[in-house]
């Protein structure tokens, strides 16, 4: 098997991350959304819409990864881009912390991060 192959099997077998919003759930249990790596081709079809998307990281920016990438239990899309107004109209901070956790950070450590600087 070429390494290209490999890669493209081990990506596929990478479990999805899980993150709770209890903001959007009910009395009986936050939401929960699922989401699969990012992947270059996310982040280049994002910078496409926001060419600064890394450098300056605007809400827009946010949800549209958050609309390209999250998903239900049984891994349909949760969003589509209809959805968009409405998650501009959502809390900040709530797709702040979905955005950072979906690529790994919490919103503590990067203001933290900020802080030091």
């Amino acid at each position: 098997m070429d390494l290209a192959k490999h890669i493209a099997t081990l990506n596929k077998e990478r479990p999805r991350i899980s993150i709770e919003v209890p903001e959007w759930g009910d009395e009986n249990a936050p939401c929960t959304l699922y989401f699969s790596n990012i992947s270059a081709r996310d982040v280049q079809q994002v910078r496409r819409k926001y060419p600064n998307f890394f450098n300056d990281t605007e809400t827009d920016g946010m949800v549209e990864m958050i609309i390209r990438k999250a998903e239900t239990q049984s891994g349909e899309k949760a969003f589509t881009l209809e959805a968009k107004p409405i998650l501009m109209d959502v809390d900040a901070m709530v797709i702040t912390r979905i955005f950072s956790s979906i690529f790994g950070t919490s919103v503590s450590e990067d203001a933290e991060d900020s802080e030091k600087n």
